[in-house]
Protein backbone atom coordinates (compact mmCIF):
# COMPACT_ATOMS: atom_id res chain seq x y z
CA UNK A 1 0.00 0.00 0.00
CA UNK A 2 1.23 3.50 -0.77
CA UNK A 3 2.53 5.67 2.03
CA UNK A 4 0.95 9.02 2.88
CA UNK A 5 3.76 10.92 1.14
CA UNK A 6 3.27 8.89 -2.07
CA UNK A 7 -0.42 9.79 -2.06
CA UNK A 8 0.45 13.48 -1.73
CA UNK A 9 2.87 13.23 -4.66
CA UNK A 10 0.22 11.57 -6.81
CA UNK A 11 -2.30 14.28 -5.97
CA UNK A 12 0.27 16.93 -6.89
CA UNK A 13 1.03 15.28 -10.23
CA UNK A 14 -2.67 14.96 -11.08
CA UNK A 15 -3.19 18.61 -10.15
CA UNK A 16 -0.37 19.72 -12.42
CA UNK A 17 -1.70 17.63 -15.30
CA UNK A 18 -5.20 19.07 -14.87
CA UNK A 19 -3.76 22.61 -15.11
CA UNK A 20 -2.86 21.81 -18.73
CA UNK A 21 -6.21 20.25 -19.56
CA UNK A 22 -7.53 23.38 -21.30
CA UNK A 23 -4.18 24.35 -22.83
CA UNK A 24 -3.31 24.21 -26.50
CA UNK A 25 -2.78 20.72 -27.93
CA UNK A 26 0.79 19.39 -27.96
CA UNK A 27 1.77 21.43 -24.88
CA UNK A 28 4.28 19.48 -22.78
CA UNK A 29 3.91 18.99 -19.05
CA UNK A 30 7.30 18.86 -17.35
CA UNK A 31 7.64 16.42 -14.47
CA UNK A 32 10.83 15.75 -12.55
CA UNK A 33 12.44 12.31 -12.61
CA UNK A 34 11.28 11.44 -9.09
CA UNK A 35 7.65 12.30 -9.90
Amino acid sequence: MASEQDKLNIDGIIGRLLEFRGAKPNKNVHLSENE
